[in-house]
């Protein structure tokens, strides 16, 4: 665990320093019914168009005391029209992985792994309880 403490530390480091952020893409390991409220069964693992219009021109700023600002622009959650929406966030170890506490598509708590990071990149996955299926959300660095 102490490993994976570091990494948690390391990564909480790269979010502070590299600015901004954009999600980019959303996608399934393994095809999956995603909506599960219409009368569809659509097998899919592209999730993208699944991504809620007011976040894909969010820049998402990590700080350093711990809060997370979602950074609306043109399109904005439909009950709240700040500019800014902040919420707290925190990187830490488990015994299997890298956790980062962070939002939902709602600017709620939810908890993630840490998949997958690159230099400007990182990708976070939470296993969708009902189908056993990680879902995983990519982030990049808007330079």
């Amino acid at each position: 665990m102490q490993q994976n403490n570091q990494k948690a530390a390391e990564f909480r480091s790269y979010l502070v320093q590299n600015s901004k952020f954009r999600l980019v893409d959303f996608y399934a390991e393994s095809p999956i019914d995603y909506d599960q409220t219409d009368d569809v069964v659509t097998l899919e693992t592209d999730l993208k168009k699944y991504i809620r219009h007011y976040l894909v021109d969010d820049d998402i700023i990590f700080n350093g005391n711990g809060n997370v600002t979602f950074v609306q622009h043109t399109i904005k959650i439909g009950n709240n029209d700040d500019e800014e929406v902040l919420v707290p966030y925190n990187t830490r170890g488990d015994r299997t992985g890298v956790l980062v506490d962070f939002a939902d598509d709602l600017y709620q708590p939810f908890t993630y792994y840490l998949h997958e990071k690159g230099d400007t990149w990182f990708i976070l996955a939470y296993k969708r309880p009902n189908e056993n299926v990680w879902l995983l959300s990519r982030f990049e660095m808007v330079l």
